[in-house]
């Protein structure tokens, strides 16, 4: 078989959208802000950025350069490593673990992704003018009810998913998130603007930012570990698909540095610009799916021109949705390319796995059909986004950090990054305190470590 030459993003710039497009996600929006006003406020944000910045970057970095070494998919890249150094061939099942947890989160994120294309459709006809939020969780239940409006909204996200990732690397998905970034802050800047002269946002600032140390405790630490290691779609091998695109010209610090700081920045940004929304009309702060399904379509009713804000915001979490899960089926797609598919068949199988999982987990949100796909009194969608966030991604992390610092040599990384006492922190982190870090995150997880205040 002809070894496949992958394409390159076209620079450093194009790279940082198309990183930006990964790891700004729904949590930045529906649930990090508010974690951080529950736990500490300023001191929580304070603490999400150390933890960032020696922990999240770090195994960025790791990812993005394995991902570089070979240019190849995860899976065949750690092959080709493991053969070269000898390794056990046991290495090549992290990645074959983080591929199958991507497509897996794929499936349920893309019936999210269904939501809110319906509630954008909604916002844009006025459906929710003068309704409370508990007249919109109505609507909201009555969707989720319905399978067959779900698996028609399912469907239309997938369809969107795979008109993108089935073009090559430059035409899709480094062209989506080249205008979908950019597109979607503007959206977030001009929800920010609405609000800039409302006293609300005044108490909104006290509510994101005050020091409250009454508030901090052992699992504070875990909780902001937790959304650090996240927040930058990490333990999947999605950084190292896209690393495999990086020109050895790119930077990789530099940029990891700055996306997670920009990830960082929208999650504020995004709490200053919609908690003042909900209190200025009256709803509940509150997070996840009861903020973008019930409070703010509420709040976006009450409002003049509550259509027009509306529909931006839906806008803006679909370009979100979209360019979050493009990212997880990269490296399931590099693999089958590796194998001699094309693009567009490789697309084309991953997104029909992708809907298939995610009818499963239309069946789990309906009271009369999820005992068809549910054990031990637990749904797919139970089962799955537990897995993957408790379980595959940190372990996904660790031996990805384990790999590299014991199972690789040295000079792979040093002829990447550079020599210097930068660098050597960064090895000695990847060897000794990284892995332990991600060993205390997926014990936390699981439940078998617990903190208390």
């Amino acid at each position: 078989m002809a070894e496949r030459v992958p394409e390159q993003w076209s620079g450093s710039g194009s790279f940082l959208l198309v990183a930006l497009g990964a790891t700004i996600g729904l949590g930045n929006i529906w649930k990090l802000p508010q974690t951080a006003a529950e736990n500490g406020g300023g001191l929580f944000w304070l603490l999400y950025l150390l933890l960032l910045l020696i922990v999240a970057v770090p195994i960025m970095v790791t990812e993005l350069a394995l991902g570089r070494l070979h240019c190849a998919s995860p899976m065949h890249a750690l092959r080709r490593l493991t053969r070269t150094f000898t390794c056990s061939p046991l290495w090549e099942g992290v990645a074959w673990g983080g591929a199958l947890t991507g497509v897996v989160i794929f499936s349920f994120f893309s019936v999210i992704g269904g939501w809110v294309i319906a509630f954008g459709i909604r916002a844009l006809g006025d459906v929710f003018a003068y309704q409370s939020a508990d007249q919109v969780g109505e609507i909201f239940t009555s969707l989720v009810n319905d399978p067959e409006k779900q698996l028609a909204w399912h469907t239309l996200f997938v369809a969107l998913i795979g008109a993108i990732i089935g073009q090559s690397v430059r035409q899709g998905i480094e062209r989506f998130n080249r205008i979908a970034v950019p597109l979607l802050l503007l959206i977030l800047l001009i929800l920010l603007g609405y609000v800039l002269q409302n006293p609300a946002l005044s108490s909104t600032i006290d509510y994101l930012f005050a020091f409250r140390p009454e508030q901090v405790g052992k699992e504070t630490v875990m909780l902001a570990l937790g959304h650090a290691f996240f927040s930058l779609t990490l333990g999947l091998g999605a950084m190292m698909a896209y690393g495999a695109y990086l020109g050895r010209e790119v930077p990789l610090v530099r940029l990891s540095l700055l996306t997670a700081l920009l990830d960082m920045a929208v999650a504020i940004v995004a709490g200053l610009a919609l908690i003042p929304i909900l209190i200025i009309y009256g709803q509940p702060v509150v997070a996840g799916p009861q903020l973008l399904f019930h409070a703010l379509p509420a709040a976006f009713g009450a409002m003049p021109l509550g259509e027009l804000w509306g529909g931006l915001f839906y806008l803006m979490l679909l370009l979100i949705a979209t360019s979050s899960v493009v990212c997880l089926t990269e490296p399931a797609i590099s693999w089958l390319m590796d194998r001699g598919l094309s693009r567009h068949n490789g697309a084309w199988i991953v997104t029909m796995i992708g809907w298939v999982l995610g009818v499963l987990t239309i069946f789990s949100f309906h009271p009369e059909l999820n005992h068809w796909v549910s054990w031990q009194e637990e749904t797919f969608f139970e089962w799955v986004s537990r897995l993957s966030s408790n379980f595959m991604l940190p372990f996904g992390a660790m031996m990805i950090l384990l790999y590299s610092g014991w199972g690789l040599q040295r000079h792979l990384f040093s002829e990447q990054l550079g020599e210097g006492r930068l660098f050597r922190l960064w090895w000695f982190s990847i060897r000794y305190l990284l892995p332990l870090v991600m060993l205390l995150l997926l014990l936390s997880l699981n439940g078998v470590v617990t903190f208390e205040s």
